[in-house]
């Protein structure tokens, strides 16, 4: 794939010759290192296949994430929630109200994509807003939740990326006791993840 190559008949080519979930998956990775050329193959996708959700999905996270445009960032994910609504969409215009300072209608989308797909990101995802908010209990809550999920998935396979999350979660909760200034079961979560088969030793060095 030639990423400075913007020529219409170039990413048409792209769009016509590649299965698009693997094609979107390999704009969402060059995001952060070239938006520009995923800008330019994402307005094809969206010409050519205009009922594409994730493509106005991955558009919104450029101007979200990339270039601080919050009204751009909220079309794009607009246009995607009415070809396909789904968790990611609400997580998405949860992201864009709380840039906004907009904390109601933040925790009503983040609490809307939790009903929509109870699993421990769309969890984290409310949990690091209530930590934000100063919902410590609402948190930790939800952090025992997914780290219980986790766990459930890690007996059965040692994935790597869940690992890596069950750290993150462990170190998160150990942080949220810690603010409400519960430091026993700060210690605790803390002695628990160091003892835990879950663990990724390289996540835990980096707290030291």
């Amino acid at each position: 794939m030639r990423f400075n190559d913007y020529d219409p008949a170039y990413l048409d080519e792209l769009i016509d010759n590649h299965t698009m979930e693997p094609l979107l998956d390999n704009v969402e990775m060059k995001i952060g290192k070239n938006p520009e050329f995923a800008k330019a193959l994402l307005r094809r996708v969206m010409m050519k296949r205009p009922r594409t959700a994730r493509a106005y999905m991955l558009m919104g996270d450029i101007y979200l994430g990339v270039e601080s445009d919050l009204d751009m960032a909220e079309k794009f994910y607009c246009d995607a929630m009415d070809i396909e609504p789904s968790a990611g969409c609400y997580s998405s215009m949860a992201m864009v109200f709380h840039e906004r300072g907009d904390s109601r209608n933040a925790e009503e989308c983040y609490t809307t994509a939790l009903s929509m797909n109870r699993q421990p990101r769309e969890m984290y995802e409310l949990a690091a807003f209530y930590i934000d908010t100063g919902k410590l209990s609402e948190s930790i809550m939800l952090l025992k939740g997914a780290k219980s999920m986790l766990e459930d998935r890690l007996k059965k396979d040692m994935d790597v990326h869940n690992r890596q999350f069950y750290t993150f979660i462990c170190l998160t909760l150990a942080d949220a006791y810690g603010q409400k200034g519960d430091l026993k079961n700060s210690n605790k979560e803390k002695a628990e993840l160091d003892r835990s088969p879950y663990r990724l030793m390289h996540n835990v060095d980096r707290r030291t």
